[in-house]
């Protein structure tokens, strides 16, 4: 049998009479690349120190490393097999990407509504810290899901904070960037401008370090990009073409258009990983006046507390899954035993003509058995055979919900006294004159 050519080296072949040979190509010395890791493996012990530091020393080190890992990995697998290109990014990012709205006392300045992404792992959420100071509820929710939510760390002076959920998303959390980008790379802002769906705006990395007054507080250390950003952006993500986070949105420029900034995710990184290695928990603003910002979804508490607070958003969320047709969420502010006897297909078949508007939350009272009893007025809009009477499009509510707590937060078990009576009544069914809810 021929033994293979190949099992002896080939004879160097001489060149032509009268020509030189070609030198050899030098060989890449292996100490470079040696030297590249142990100065990656040195910036990464330093921002772990930092983060120690930061957390007062009080954290185990490998908690911490742990942490570190996660803010720094999440995604990196997944992204880097995604197709090139920003629509795939965005298709990967958005369902960890969620909508925010809290329940806020004192004066607005751009609180209470906003945007936040999964970090770290499924139940940690990062936005920004204006668009959760002095929240007395919070609630999370993505294209799918919704969640309750609190401050598991602040940071106002960089305007980042850290959101625990009340339970995981079956989503994958998003990585960080290990350094800064360089300048003109092009980035992609995803949010909830103003009260719209998830959107994706693309713009270019502008600089560095930059500082600018955001709700009041100088912030400095910025990236500042050009993607578009309106309110309700801020807290979500700034994504690089890896789908990796370079920074967290936090506002548009007061004195400029066009300009828009994010917090440094580099500088980041190390802070959120503290605040999950060792949570300091914010615990929920108390005052006697919870203001429901103007663009959220959630419904003005007629009380104090928490209760009411979260009463209202989660009703909030009911009406506003009606009224744009994601009727999967309304279906989960539902109570357990009401989603097992209402499926979600009837409920849209139910519902696929209607909208409600002039909400008003007129009291809520809690029961000795621990439920909930809200007395909500409304108005609906239909179709004619949709209607509580013959050919009605247009009728006027007083309806009795009835809410129990379930799996950390307040849910519709059910209606105790449904009254309705046609627009041209003029006031609601409770008595309200129609025109103190316009």
């Amino acid at each position: 049998m021929a033994q293979r050519a190949a099992s002896r080296p080939p004879r160097p072949q001489r060149p032509p009479a009268g020509r030189k040979a070609p030198r050899p190509a030098p060989r890449r010395r292996a100490g470079r690349r040696r030297k590249g890791a142990r100065r990656g493996l040195v910036l990464v012990l330093v921002l772990v120190l930092v983060a120690a530091a930061f957390a007062g020393g009080v954290v185990a080190r490998p908690a911490l490393e742990d942490a570190f890992d996660r803010v720094r990995g999440g995604s990196a697998a997944a992204t880097a097999s995604a197709a090139p290109g920003f629509q795939a990014v965005y298709r990967h990012a958005a369902p960890g990407v969620l909508r925010l709205d809290a329940v806020v006392c004192g004066e607005l300045g751009g609180r209470g509504v906003g945007t936040g992404f999964l970090a770290l792992d499924a139940r940690h959420v990062v936005t920004a810290a204006h668009v959760v100071d002095s929240a007395v509820a919070i609630t999370a929710r993505s294209t799918e899901e919704v969640r309750t939510a609190e401050v598991v760390g602040m940071d106002r002076a960089r305007d980042l904070a850290l959101l625990r959920l009340d339970r995981a998303l079956p989503v994958e959390p998003a990585a960080f960037v290990a350094e800064r980008v360089p300048e003109a790379t092009e980035v992609l802002a995803v949010g909830y401008p103003h009260r719209e769906p998830l959107s994706p705006t693309r713009g270019t990395v502008s600089g560095y370090d930059r500082k600018e007054l955001i709700a009041g507080q100088v912030v400095t250390g910025l990236v500042q990009t050009s993607a578009a950003i309106n309110p309700g952006n801020s807290g979500g993500p700034l994504l690089d073409e890896d789908g990796r986070v370079v920074g967290v949105v936090i506002a548009g420029s007061e004195f400029a258009q066009g300009l828009t900034y994010a917090v440094d995710a580099t500088a980041a990184a190390p802070v959120l990983a503290a605040w999950h290695a060792s949570p300091a928990p914010t615990p929920p603003a108390d005052c006697p006046d919870p203001v429901v910002p103007s663009g959220s979804v959630g419904l003005q508490p007629p009380a104090s507390g928490r209760t009411a607070a979260e009463v209202g958003l989660a009703l909030g969320i009911y009406f506003d899954g009606i009224n744009h047709g994601q009727y999967h969420l309304t279906w989960q502010q539902y109570s357990a035993r009401k989603r097992a006897a209402v499926p979600v297909e009837v409920l849209a078949e139910q519902l696929a003509s209607s909208r409600d508007d002039d909400q008003h939350v007129a009291s809520v009272v809690q029961r000795a058995d621990g439920s909930v009893v809200a007395e909500v007025d409304f108005s609906s809009t239909q179709d004619a055979g949709k209607g509580p009477r013959p050919g009605e499009t247009c009728s006027l509510w007083t309806n009795d919900f009835v809410l129990v707590r379930e799996s950390g937060r307040w849910v519709i078990d059910r209606v105790e006294g449904s009254h309705s009576v046609p627009c041209e009544a003029g006031a609601f069914p409770s008595g309200r004159p129609v025109a103190d809810g316009d």
